[in-house]
């Protein structure tokens, strides 16, 4: 078979496992299509409905016209900003392209999706000669999971209280990213993208390449703003190896770092202002708290991968010490620096931590396989390849726990990812109807719908895109159950009122004073509020 025969078969291959990998992703996601009903409406969303919903609203504001990103769950007045731009821009696509914001979220899911997957696979053509080992350590970073469907049998927990971090933590597995955020994956794709980007320059420089470091850096600022760090420990590290194989500094590589760390600068410094300066991002910085769980989650969530990375890092090491100038160094150091230094980065005292933690599978991917690599070269025998594969096969069974079990869920319909109707015919007439930047008085799962559906701005609906959300939650409980009225609400200033069942489900039947009605359905109403 000549070369070029062999790569188009290489990159069909690629194609149909991805394919086979988008369609499990996206199960539970037909099953919720297929059983909506017309009083039962599905979200769209399968798990953590609360942030779908808000990447559903971030992308109506680019449907609209907008190019800055507005929190759309508080009432208070506040500057857009240059931020989530990935998911202003999916709207500003889904318009153009005539699609409704919630179709464009689901095939943008799958586009990213599909990125996430080949550009891991070029990141991995680029790390593994063999063409199993390639294979295989593209397999283990997109499917990979933990050992969480193993303590779930046996009914042990690390922490009582905190369930296995496969089925909840999505940062760390692609896998996980596909099934639910677009972009997830598009970081995936990007971060997979720079480094294999950046080791290529390092064995033949080419500006070009570096251009496309560059601007994949600058790209995956807009999808996940702290992800670039990620890429620059892994580069940095891959430019150590050089240097280290070499005995010599290399200073275009050097020169390089500098140049992309360069390229991150502007819109890192425009963010750092702005999330410091401003008391409303402040506030909302405040407010965004994602820690760690204990450390024995992160063993137990990767536990099959563990012991061969390890010995992968055993390897790096001994290759270090002996000098062996023919054995290649920068992509093994370059995963060993971006796995120490996101582990580093999960546990420092701030509100992000396991936001360091996103798609941690492949750079744990590749120490394993340098590992079962080296271990494989020490058993010569035809058998040898046969435990890597049953690793991989074992350390994708919380991934289709996760896919089946999710799928099942959501074919009982559950009231967290289906609406009623009447309360989505509500929504509707309303978006059409209401302005952008109107304020609507609801409860919070109302206004989850408010924001995602009709782009409106909901009063409360989410916990941390929602300012001051503690206390204004206990004022709307007490509003709907006729405690209160709109004075006692907190920076109110809203124009539109909905009650519907979740409203009503806080016991009052109070007649909204200075109110008028102007639709109504068997189970809402929506009215106008005087506000000047």
């Amino acid at each position: 078979m000549s070369r070029n025969n062999r790569k188009t078969s290489e990159w069909l291959w690629v194609f149909l496992v991805s394919a086979s990998i988008l369609l499990l992703s996206s199960l539970p996601i037909i099953v919720g299509v297929t059983v909506q009903t017309d009083a039962e409406i599905f979200s769209g969303a399968v798990f953590n409905r609360l942030d779908v919903d808000v990447h559903l609203a971030t992308m109506q504001l680019g449907a609209d016209g907008g190019w800055t990103y507005r929190l759309r769950f508080t009432s208070e007045p506040h500057q857009g900003v240059y931020t989530k731009l990935a998911y202003v821009a999916s709207g500003h696509a889904a318009w153009a392209l005539g699609l409704s914001v919630m179709t464009g979220y689901q095939l943008f899911r799958l586009g990213y999706g599909l990125l996430a997957c080949l550009a891991v696979y070029a990141l991995m053509a680029e790390v593994f000669e063999d063409l199993f080992w390639r294979r295989l350590a593209f397999l283990w970073a997109l499917t990979g999971s933990g050992l969480g469907w193993l303590l779930m049998l046996l009914g042990w927990l690390p922490q009582p209280d905190i369930s296995p971090m496969d089925f909840w933590l999505i940062d760390p597995y692609p896998f996980f990213g596909m099934l639910t955020f677009p972009h997830f994956s598009l970081a995936t794709a990007l971060l997979a993208a720079m480094l294999a980007g950046f080791l290529s320059y390092l064995r033949r420089p080419a500006g070009w390449k570096l251009a496309w470091v560059m601007m994949s850096g600058v790209l995956l600022q807009t999808a996940q703003s702290y992800a670039p760090l990620l890429a620059d420990l892994g580069m940095a590290g891959a430019a150590a190896g050089i240097c280290l194989r070499d005995q010599r500094v290399r200073w275009r590589a050097a020169g390089a770092l500098s140049l992309i760390a360069l390229a991150q600068a502007p819109l890192l410094i425009y963010g750092t202002m702005v999330f410091l300066r401003d008391p409303h991002w402040a506030e909302f910085a405040r407010q965004n708290v994602t820690l760690s769980p204990p450390p024995a989650y992160y063993f137990w969530g990767m536990a099959l991968l563990w012991p061969p990375a390890l010995w992968g890092g055993v390897v790096v090491f001994r290759t270090l010490l002996r000098r062996w100038r023919e054995t290649p160094l920068a992509a093994p150091l370059a995963a060993l620096i971006w796995l120490g230094g996101a582990l580093v980065l999960a546990y420092l005292p701030w509100n992000l931590q396991r936001r360091f933690t996103h798609a941690l599978m492949l750079p744990l991917a590749i120490l394993a396989v340098t590992g079962l690599q080296d271990w494989s070269r020490r058993w010569s025998s035809p058998r040898a390849r046969l435990l890597p594969l049953l690793l991989v096969g074992l350390s994708a069974v919380s991934s289709l726990y996760l896919t089946l079990g999710l799928s099942l869920y959501v074919s009982g319909r559950p009231s967290e990812l289906f609406d009623p109707a009447p309360l989505v015919e509500a929504v509707d007439w309303l978006g059409a109807r209401a302005g952008g930047d109107d304020v609507v008085l609801s409860s919070a799962r109302s206004g989850q719908l408010l924001a995602a559906r009709a782009g409106l701005v909901a009063y409360i609906g989410h916990p941390i895109e929602t300012l001051d959300y503690d206390r204004k939650a206990a004022q709307v409980e007490a509003y709907f159950s006729g405690e209160n009225t709109l004075t006692d609400l907190p920076a109110c200033g809203c124009d539109w009122l909905v009650i519907g069942p979740y409203e009503r489900a806080s016991g009052g039947t109070f007649a909204p004073a200075g109110a008028a009605l102007v639709y109504r359905n068997p189970e809402v109403a929506v009215y106008k509020l005087d506000n000047p």
